[in-house]
């Protein structure tokens, strides 16, 4: 799922306001993955953590995915569904057999003909392909909002930052235990 949702990143970026401009999107992906695709649409937050067709349509259409990508708006976004429709997931030879790595290559095709591929064989995240600084605190900060006020989170991160710094972590706890 990682790497369908990177590779479609990158693939949104190359097309700019051109993603209106997709007829179809073609994952390839290992066998082994392949046994844990739905090809049904989700139709709750647990189904869409899993769902290779919905990350990659939501990616698309919306940029990276936090949490409440996984939300019942989310879910039910008409935009969403209709690049989900066109995703279609098939073995690709070159990795079929893949079990530690989870491949894919997103391949777009444009209304005009024209075809744009993307492939990932390391998720963002891993050691192969680390997450810059920004995309920590993007993910901290998003999921740090399920139980935290922002300037909590916040401080909380820019404490974290300087751990081993600190002379005292007296303002650091009441943080902590409000979540």
């Amino acid at each position: 799922i990682h790497t369908g949702i990177d590779a479609a990143l990158t693939l949104r970026d190359e097309l700019g306001p051109g993603v209106a401009d997709i007829s179809a999107i073609k994952a390839g992906i290992s066998k082994y993955a392949a046994n844990r695709a739905s090809e049904q649409y989700p139709t709750n937050t647990e189904a869409a953590k899993f769902n290779l067709q919905y990350v990659v349509a939501y990616a698309i259409a919306n940029g990276p995915p936090g949490l409440s990508a996984f939300g019942e708006d989310a879910i039910k976004d008409a935009r969403v569904k209709a690049l989900a429709r066109m995703v279609s997931v098939a073995i690709d030879p070159d990795f079929a057999d893949a079990h530690e790595d989870y491949p894919t290559r997103l391949t777009v095709t444009l209304r005009d003909g024209r075809t744009l591929e993307q492939l990932r064989v390391y998720a963002s995240g891993t050691r192969q392909y680390p997450m810059s600084p920004a995309q920590m605190e993007d993910k901290f900060l998003d999921c740090a909002a399920q139980a935290l006020a922002p300037g909590a989170a916040k401080q909380i991160l820019a404490t974290l930052r300087t751990l081993g710094e600190q002379a005292s972590f007296a303002e650091f706890w009441p943080l902590l235990r409000r979540a």
